[in-house]
């Protein structure tokens, strides 16, 4: 069943980043 959900650009809006549609975060690699 589908739901109501977040429209893509109302998401996206209240990112810091954001390229391509998608959030935009740095790198994180432990070693």
């Amino acid at each position: 069943e589908k739901k109501p959900s977040l429209d893509h650009e109302l998401a996206l809006s209240n990112a810091p980043e954001a390229e391509d549609g998608y959030f935009k975060v740095p790198r994180v690699v432990q070693e």
